[in-house]
């Protein structure tokens, strides 16, 4: 009989943002220190038109690979939240 193999859960984490790069950068601090298994999710960050230094930290951030970033967005114009989240 073949052993069956247990499916991994994969999660995809979603964030939108705007400027505020100490609240981001928060918030992906918190999921690198989770105890949360890094190849169980990815994560797609889109980037509503953030001040440059913004991005830069931002663009930094996900070149560092400290965390499976998937996708980063980065709009060249702001557009209404509805339209940054559906981008996913």
């Amino acid at each position: 009989m073949a052993k069956s193999k247990k499916s991994l859960k994969r999660y995809c984490i979603g964030i939108v943002t705007r400027g505020r790069w100490d609240c981001t950068y928060q918030a992906l601090l918190s999921l690198f220190f989770a105890d949360q298994n890094k190849s169980d999710y990815d994560i797609i960050i889109i980037d509503n038109k953030s001040s440059d230094d913004d991005v830069r930290e931002l663009k930094n951030f996900v070149n560092s690979k400290m965390l499976p970033i998937k996708n980063a967005y980065f709009l060249g114009e702001e557009v209404p939240i509805s339209v940054a989240w559906n981008l996913f």
